[in-house]
């Protein structure tokens, strides 16, 4: 029997959840401290720019990648068939697509460059650019290990990434050579070896099976087309406030942002572990089985989901004056409007993985549109009479949009019932425990 048959014979859906949502628990604890960290050594100011700077790698690949890791992951799932050649396009795409990347914002920037994003140095520019390849071939991977449904792996790796950067940060600090470009290195350090270990864990996988195909290349590309869009559009709707702020304020600004922008990051980790996991699991079998799982694991989704942001209501100023510090508490206002939108975007987030799964990648497509236009709309509005408060709100809004918007996509296709998505019931542990133990 093929050994990926095997390995996904013994795990159920509810240890697939687990091991995910383990990671996000991880990845938060280690994120977390690395944030600490930095906060404290660099203050308000180089915390904002450390931010900017790998949100402006992060940017550059998630504008020119095509989010390839939701294809891959489809592809992977759906036909098993093709996974070697989809490990072989994978670096092909990455080798050649990205260093076309690297080329052209090599060029524009260091042409441009008092003009786009004027806060970063030349050395900061080189990092970003050294991370984009490896980031590439990194959602790619993620996308394989994904389809190939070996969640632990997946997990394990996005953790040991996030271990790897807090060490790495933890050992400048306590030798005193801690400063933005060390720590940036340091993140790029952990970019490079993530990437290595994730596609080997893939190619391992399926025997050291390996071609290239140019028919799966373009059906991949149809795909891509549009969840590509998708992806830039949702990116933009959820960071395009930080890029605003460090525009229209100050890098201090950005510092405070990027902390409670980080605290709400808590509420989505249970809901992404789920979308993570309907994607392969939808993939590999018919829509019903979407119909049936999906809602329940939504509305536990949210239930959890809001009483994290409650918690963080209660306790968020004094989590950010002990851990942070007194000078972050003006992120505190922030984190307060964030969080009714980043709740209900929990939404999106789980059910744009079930509609991935079903190959209906459109409805992200137009969504994303819409609340991109609404968010830099508003954003261009508030932020300069508000300042970060304006930016939270702004994401509020557009992260309660998106949610809705979602909501109404997939119970159109499901024809759920709206409340079987949203209400809580009292068996409902026991039920979603009994039904993927049985899938």
């Amino acid at each position: 029997m093929d050994t990926v048959h095997n390995i996904e014979l013994k795990e159920t859906l509810l240890s697939k959840i687990l091991a995910t949502f383990g990671s996000q628990v991880g990845m938060f604890m280690f994120a977390m401290a690395t944030q600490i960290v930095i906060s404290r050594a660099l203050g308000p100011e180089g915390k904002g720019l450390y931010s900017l700077a790998w949100l402006t790698a992060i940017a550059v690949v998630t504008l020119t990648h095509g989010y390839l890791s939701a294809a891959n992951s489809h592809f992977a799932g759906r036909y098993p068939v093709e996974r070697p050649a989809l490990v072989g396009n994978s670096f092909l795409i990455s080798g050649v697509w990205g260093t076309a990347v690297v080329v052209i914002t090599y060029t524009v920037v260091f042409r441009f460059r008092g003009g786009i994003i004027p806060e970063l140095n030349s050395h900061l520019w080189l990092m970003v650019l050294a991370a984009i390849i490896p980031l590439i071939l990194f959602e790619c991977s993620n996308g394989i290990i994904m389809g190939l449904d070996w969640m632990r792996r997946f997990s394990l790796i996005l953790t040991l990434r996030k271990a790897l950067l807090f060490f790495g940060v933890l050992l400048l600090w306590l030798i005193g050579r801690i400063s933005v470009e060390s720590a940036i290195a340091m993140w790029l350090a952990s970019s490079i070896i993530s990437p290595i270990l994730q596609m080997g864990s893939a190619w391992c996988r399926i025997n050291w099976r390996i071609k290239v195909s140019i028919p799966l290349l373009k059906r991949v590309i149809a795909f891509v087309a549009q969840a590509h869009a998708a992806n830039v559009f949702t990116f933009l709707t959820i960071r395009v406030d930080m890029f605003l702020i460090a525009y229209f304020l100050t890098i201090k600004e950005v510092g405070y942002y990027s902390i409670a922008i980080g605290m709400t990051e808590t509420i989505k980790y249970l809901p992404t572990a789920i979308s993570h996991v309907l994607i392969p699991y939808i993939s590999k079998r018919d829509n019903q089985a979407g119909d049936k799982i999906t809602p329940r694991l939504s509305r536990l989704g949210l239930t959890i989901s809001f009483l994290v942001a409650i918690f963080l209501a209660i306790v968020g100023s004094l989590l950010i004056k002990v851990v942070f510090g007194e000078a972050f508490l003006p992120a505190y206002p922030a984190l307060l409007l964030l969080l009714p939108g980043a709740v209900i975007y929990t939404l999106a987030t789980m059910l744009a993985g079930d509609l991935i799964g079903r190959g209906l990648p459109k409805y992200a497509m137009y969504i994303s549109m819409i609340t991109l236009i609404t968010n830099v709309a508003v954003n261009l509005i508030l932020i300069p009479r508000f300042g970060i408060v304006g930016a939270a709100i702004s994401s509020s809004i557009t992260q309660s949009l998106t949610g809705f918007m979602f909501l109404y996509a997939f119970l159109r296709e499901s024809q759920t019932p709206v409340l079987e998505t949203l209400v809580i019931r009292r068996n409902d542990i026991k039920d979603v425990i009994k039904a993927i133990r049985h899938r």
